[in-house]
């Protein structure tokens, strides 16, 4: 399964959630701003309170970063003139076999693997505009570094974050992970102590897409990891035990725990707007939860407390809603694991249970659980299966597929294939697709070029 590209920090995060954006004032947990902890600090994103930020050592242009870990090495452009060059595509790898419609991001830089690291996320703003948010890991070079951009796929670079500290990281820098690092008009990613594995200090650090200098927006003095993300209302963190949410300017809003919802975990947040969804799981069943900004949690979908029913992958673009329902035959405690029909359900967009109208447009190809959310956009959905090499892109108006090009894909040597892992971004012409085997770089494909469809099952 995909899961075998994912790195060390971003596996210890995805059992967690979500945080972001440029905010008049800070949110800080057990830990007052500009006061230290076990080497964290934070002044709340003031500019070093008023006073001009030393120079980044080695990189003109560029000044030091330290509104949280002051004893990191992290690093932002001083002016807009210093970012990075933007993304630069090329024809894809003969492995592909198209030899149009379709390109592949060119890792210009001394990349060692993971070239772009394992979590990315994508974007589609209402101008069609793709905005994606991913690492350029150049260990490989004599000074090795990593930086975190957010780009748009034809365009500038927006924002850059660096950290020079080479092969043995004291902190580290972790991209939003769930899907959620970019989404309408913000971006987030976490910072945590990379040389302490539990009850390490950590802090959410985001902004508006565009701003040089991210800021702290939460801080912990001991955690063991969060998931982040954001959307253009909400903010919000998430581990298995609790999820908490705020608006932009405001503190976060009391935990809502499992008690609250009838117990289970708390897993794979989904904020829009000011709206979110999440699953929550109760092995083997799982139902959708959500929340409303002034409303707070209620249920979404739901099975009458059928213990074999589950649902998953939720995805939204504000237009259509996408989800998974299974029924279970045999749980994973039962060998063989067996699962009944999956079913690909659709609804218009709606933020209430009564307001939803879904209906099955197709089976689910994969017996595995989705742990990240469907990549919809301009009525299309995408979905990895949870293998290998198989990413499918479903038509919505009537059930229709495609299985996105890949070439060998066969464990357990890579190499020399090229793997399609996850969709990154849908647009109403390309799919945008985080491709590993050969070279981790992605990969768009303009979706007229991907042959006949099939028809739905």
């Amino acid at each position: 399964m995909y899961l075998r590209f994912l790195s060390r920090s971003v596996l210890a995060l995805l059992a967690a959630g979500f945080v972001l954006a440029p905010l008049p004032r800070v949110s800080l947990a057990s830990s007052a701003a500009g006061a230290t902890a076990n080497g964290v600090t934070a002044n709340g994103g003031v500019t070093n309170g008023g006073v001009a930020r030393p120079s980044c050592p080695g990189w003109d242009g560029w000044e030091t970063w330290d509104d949280f870990a002051a004893d990191g090495t992290f690093c932002v452009p001083a002016t807009r003139e210093a970012l990075p060059e933007p993304i630069e595509w090329v024809a894809c790898d003969p492995l592909v076999n198209m030899p149009a419609g379709c390109q592949q991001m060119n890792i210009a830089w001394q990349a060692q693997s993971p070239e772009i690291g394992a979590a990315i996320s994508g974007w589609v703003d209402e101008a069609g505009k793709i905005f994606l948010q991913f690492a350029r890991n150049a260990m490989a070079g004599p000074t090795p570094w990593r930086m975190l951009v957010v780009a748009e796929a034809d365009g500038p670079v927006h924002s850059a974050f660096l950290d020079s500290s080479g092969l043995n990281p004291t902190w580290t820098f972790t991209p939003g992970t769930e899907m959620a690092g970019v989404r309408q008009g913000r971006f987030a990613f976490t910072i945590h102590r990379w040389d302490i594995k539990e009850n390490f200090p950590e802090a959410v650090v985001g902004g508006t897409v565009g701003d040089l200098v991210p800021k702290p927006l939460h801080v912990w003095k001991a955690s063991n990891g969060h998931a982040v993300g954001v959307s253009s209302e909400l903010w919000a963190t998430r581990d298995p035990g609790e999820i908490r949410f705020g608006t932009w300017g405001d503190p976060l809003e009391p935990a809502i725990t499992a008690s609250d919802v009838g117990g289970g975990q708390q897993v794979r947040l989904f904020p829009f707007g000011d709206f979110a969804v999440w699953n929550r799981s109760s092995y083997p069943a799982s139902e959708l939860w959500a929340y409303k900004a002034g409303e707070g949690a209620y249920s979404l979908v739901e099975f009458g407390g059928d213990p074999l029913k589950n649902v998953d992958g939720f995805g939204t673009d504000g237009t259509h809603m996408v989800w998974v329902e299974t029924q279970i035959n045999k749980p994973y405690t039962v060998t063989p694991f067996e699962v009944g029909p999956r079913d690909l359900m659709v609804s218009p967009y709606s933020e209430t249970q009564a307001g939803l109208s879904s209906k099955r447009i197709n089976s689910f190809p994969s017996k595995y659980s989705l742990i990240a959310p469907f990549i919809v956009g301009c009525g299309y959905a995408a979905h990895g299966a949870g293998i290998d090499g198989q990413v499918h892109l479903f038509r919505l108006n009537d059930g229709h597929s495609w299985q996105l090009p890949t070439s060998g894909c066969t464990p357990p040597d890579l190499s020399e294939d090229l793997c399609s892992i996850y969709p990154i971004a849908v647009t109403c012409n390309e799919i945008f697709v985080y491709t590993a085997g050969k070279t981790r770089t992605i990969t768009r494909f303009e979706i007229d070029a991907l042959g006949p469809s099939a028809p739905p099952r």
